[in-house]
């Protein structure tokens, strides 16, 4: 979470903006297999970011801070070891 604040010289329609939040939730897994020549790693993952606070360029050409909306991922990863 990062705190929200003021952009003194910010546009008057985004003079503010508000905290951002990120959570993200992970499982893992290892599988052998082949009596021990196969390893096998997994995970599924997910996260839900609110408020996304991202910097850009003003008319004024200053670099201010803004809410960009949200994101959410998902995903899942396999890996074979060695």
């Amino acid at each position: 979470m990062r705190p929200g604040g003021i952009n003194t010289d910010g546009d008057p329609g985004a003079r503010s903006f508000q905290s951002d939040e990120l959570e993200s939730l992970e499982l893992g897994w290892r599988l052998t297999l082949a009596s021990g020549h196969l390893l096998l790693n997994g995970s599924l993952f997910g996260l839900r970011w609110e408020n996304v606070q991202s910097d850009t360029l003003g008319t004024d050409s200053l670099v201010r801070t803004i809410n960009a909306g949200r994101a959410r991922n998902i995903g899942a990863e396999l890996s074979r070891g060695d």
